[in-house]
This record gives structure tokens, C-alpha cells and sequence, in this order.
């Protein structure tokens, strides 16, 4: 699961209080303490640890952003010994792990603050597991977490139950609803996410329950999202949902923070520093969105021809979004199937009708052994189901093809 740790602010810093006439507060320098950051996931082997410094006053340049993980560390701590102790029960009672530091590589960057451990030992729920990390100053932060559980969960969609992890439920949005429950075993709250399956970054829902059972209507629109709403679940997309049972340590907090306008505290169960230590259990499941298709050009799209010395056979299943459309284009999203020059396929992407012209731009991303590629479909669709020549291709070159509405 992708973490998502909100930003922790910094508990002995205020950040500036306004007067009644507005003016400005320079907030002196404060004493800096560790913020220790570690979700531990009890389905992914690997696990990760940050280490920093909170800013407290401190004026640093560079760009700004989210002070927490996937961010890189904005004070980060290096040359740290950090360790993870399996208090049991079971058979790995009295291990320790030695975390290694290890460096994360972006594109133009090098964040440093990180330490990398694998789980090795199967992490069971009520597994108990305490974190030490030393600075090379001599701070030292611990913090023990027990890893939750789940007896099972229950995905449905309408009337339509998933059978297994990362089973496959089509949802009806102008009919069906998302409901989602859990059995938990040692397990203090729920977090569920819904992601655009081909772009984790579109998020389409982030909840936090302590009820362990919530549900949401297919037809769901997002009010604070452009003049008129945005649709959350989208028509001709696949969406990852992530269920994730989680132990009190995470639920305090993502659910707490440090007010300075307030005076509410952040719910902090670290010795030493400040952050989290928590763990949780994620699964996900694939759902796959459609509505009926009233406007004439929604429906199916065969796609053929040859490109790159390999044949194209590809099939566009398209769903107009009106909340998403304006005076100059329509937008849609539509699933692709079939095979091409790289490939197998099957995924979601979005595209534009050109009002007047009716000119098709449709996108979608491949995933590669070199990367994601993006490819483009564009041309001027006929309606009646004649068939019309489209361009296709990549950054690579484009080659028409040809394309026709099914009846």
C-alpha cells in the first residue's frame, strides 16, 4: 500500500498567531526534536523508516510541501542506528533487525533521512514491534506497536460480493453502491482509498472510520472539485480500492494534530520524539466503473490496422461524463482491450470530443519495461459505424489505423 502520512506539524513551534490588527509575529528559534515516521504494512515485505529533525523555527530554503512521507525529509537525520525488535509472540521472539540506511533517488534528487528493513519474519496479527533509533547526537526515540488484523473482509458492490483480494467488481454508478465492511482482529480503525487503477495520484476517495463498515453511492459527486462538482466515480475507469485495518498508534495519528490557534494536542505514543510508530494490514480490490450510454457517441470503438511491424486490435468501450464537459469539448473516459506493438492491454484512459468538429483526442498509459508510455488515439470518429482512419502512436511516431463505431 502506498503510504500517506499527513504532515506533521511541529509541536514546539508556533507557527504565527494573528492579532485583531493582523500584524505580523516573527516566531523565534526553538530546539528542534526527532520526528520518527514508520508505518509497518503486516502484507508488504519491505518497510520503511524517516528520520528528521522538526523545523521549530527554522528557516530553510528550497521548495516547501508536505513535511511527510512520500515527501523527501525537509531536516533529515543521517548516520542514525536504527533497529526494529520483535517482542513476539511466535517464532521471532527476540530478533532484532538492523535497518539500513538507504537513500531515496528521484528524478534530480537524492533524499536522504530513510532507512529500509524487510520483514523476514511473517508478521501476524498481535505481533508486538519495538523501534530504537539513535541519533548520531545521542537522541534516542522509541516505540512499540501490535500489528492488527482482520478475521475478513466484506467488498460489495450492488448486490455483487468480491471473493478474494484484488478481485474485479463492475459498478453500475447510477445504480450501485460500495459498501465495505470489516471483521477485525485487534484492529482500532479502517482507512480506505480509492485510486485511479493507471494513475495512483488521482485520487477519488480517502475516508478514516472507526466504525469498521461504511458504504458510498456510485453516484457520489464531489462538491468542492470545479463550478458544477466533479463525478467521483468516473464512467469507463478502473479504480484500485484499498481497505486498510489499522492499529491505534496510526488512528491517533492521522487523526490528531498540533492547533496552536486551538490548543489541541497532537496524540503522540513515541518516547524520545515525536511521529508515529503504527502498523496496518492492506488489501485492494479492482473495480470497473460504467453508466448506460444515452449519447451517440458513447459505445464500443474497433480499432485495427498495423503499426511498428505488429498488428493492432484494440476495442474502446466510451462513457461521456457531462459534469466534466464544457461549451468546447466532451469529455470521457472509455476501457481499452486488446493488443498492439507493445502488447496485451487492458486499461482505462480519458479523452475529448472537440465540440463543432468533433475531433477524438483519446490518451491512455502503458506500463513498459523502460517506463510508462503514454499513447494517443486521434482522429474524426463517423457515428454510423462507417469506417473513419485515426492516428496512432506515441512520442515515438504516429501510424493510422482504422476505426469504426459497433452497432
Amino acid at each position: 500500500m502506498k503510504r500517506n502520512l499527513l504532515p506533521l506539524l511541529p509541536l514546539l513551534h508556533l507557527l504565527f498567531l494573528s492579532s485583531c490588527e493582523l500584524t505580523e509575529t516573527t516566531v523565534p528559534p526553538g530546539e528542534s526534536v526527532v520526528v520518527l515516521q514508520s508505518i509497518v504494512s503486516r502484507t508488504r515485505g519491505e518497510q520503511w523508516v524517516f528520520l528528521e529533525y522538526s523545523l521549530a523555527g527554522a528557516v530553510l530554503g528550497g521548495p516547501t510541501g508536505s513535511l511527510a512521507p512520500p515527501q523527501s525529509p525537509r531536516v533529515p537525520i543521517t548516520g542514525a542506528f536504527v533497529t526494529v525488535e520483535h517482542l513476539g509472540p511466535g517464532p521471532c521472539q527476540g530478533r532484532r533487525d538492523t535497518l539500513i540506511e538507504a537513500p531515496l533517488v528521484t528524478p534530480g534528487a537524492l533524499h536522504s533521512g530513510i532507512y529500509r528493513w524487510n520483514a523476514s519474519c511473517p508478521l501476524e496479527p498481535g505481533h508486538h514491534l519495538r523501534v530504537r533509533a539513535e541519533t548520531p547526537a545521542g537522541e534516542v526515540v522509541t516505540g512499540t506497536t501490535t500489528i492488527p488484523g482482520a478475521n475478513g473482509y466484506a467488498i460489495r458492490v450492488g448486490t455483487t460480493q468480491a471473493a478474494f483480494p484484488l478481485d474485479e467488481l463492475g459498478m453500475n454508478r447510477l445504480r450501485d453502491t460500495l459498501r465495505i465492511g470489516v471483521d477485525p482482529l485487534l484492529a482500532r480503525a479502517m482507512q480506505i482509498e480509492v485510486r485511479r487503477a493507471e494513475r495512483q495520484e488521482d485520487v477519488a476517495i480517502y475516508a478514516f472510520t472507526d466504525s469498521l463498515g461504511i458504504s458510498f453511492a456510485g453516484n457520489l459527486i464531489n462538491p468542492f472539485e470545479s463550478d458544477g462538482g466533479e463525478t467521483v466515480f468516473r464512467a469507463g475507469r478502473y479504480y484500485l480500492l484499498t481497505v486498510a485495518v489499522t492499529d491505534s498508534n496510526y488512528y491517533d495519528f492521522i487523526r490528531t494534530r498540533s492547533d496552536p490557534i486551538t490548543g489541541r494536542g497532537f496524540l503522540n505514543h513515541l518516547e524520545g520524539g515525536i511521529g508515529v510508530f503504527g502498523s496496518v494490514e492492506a488489501q485492494s480490490w479492482l473495480l470497473a466503473v460504467r453508466a448506460p450510454q444515452s449519447d451517440p457517441r458513447e459505445g464500443q470503438y474497433h480499432i485495427e490496422g498495423n503499426a511498428r511491424g505488429a498488428p493492432v486490435d484494440l476495442l474502446l468501450d466510451v462513457y461521456v461524463d457531462e459534469l466534466a464537459s464544457d461549451s468546447t469539448s466532451t469529455h470521457f473516459s472509455a476501457f481499452v482491450d486488446g493488443a498492439f506493438f507493445l502488447g496485451t492491454v487492458r486499461r482505462s484512459g480519458d479523452g475529448v470530443f472537440l465540440s463543432g468538429t468533433e475531433e477524438v483526442f483519446f490518451e491512455f498509459d502503458v506500463s513498459t519495461v523502460d517506463g510508462v508510455r503514454r499513447m494517443v488515439l486521434r482522429g474524426n470518429p463517423i457515428i454510423t459505424g462507417a469506417s473513419f482512419p485515426v492516428e496512432f502512436g506515441d512520442a515515438d511516431g504516429f501510424h493510422t489505423l482504422t476505426m469504426r463505431r459497433l452497432p
